[in-house]
């Protein structure tokens, strides 16, 4: 998980109450990282930590410049989940499991 936030315990405390704390390993923060989506430091950054290339690495994310173009950058694959507009087609949460075991 690479959040944009003003509070470090926000998005824990939010995977938790929503109970998806178990499908992540660690959250990185744009407060702990220095740098804010969609700087490609912040991805390389994450990225480095778990030693995968950017090739083999999704993104799921509902903030086109932040979340879709910021991955791409670095070349990684990104889905884009958020509101449609133009040029901006979301993917059905219900195919993006099977979308991004399939990348």
């Amino acid at each position: 998980m690479v959040s944009n936030t003003h509070d470090a315990a926000l998005v824990p405390r939010l995977l938790r109450e929503l109970q998806l704390d178990a499908y992540f390993d660690r959250v990185f923060t744009s407060i702990e990282l220095g740098w804010r989506k969609p700087h490609r430091q912040i991805f390389e950054l994450v990225l480095d930590a778990h030693g995968i290339p950017a090739q083999d690495a999704v993104f799921v994310g509902d903030n086109w410049d932040a979340d879709i173009q910021g991955p791409q950058a670095v070349g990684m694959r990104a889905f884009y989940v958020g509101a449609p507009g133009p040029g901006r087609e979301p993917v059905s949460l219900a195919l993006l499991p099977g979308m991004v075991r399939g990348s």
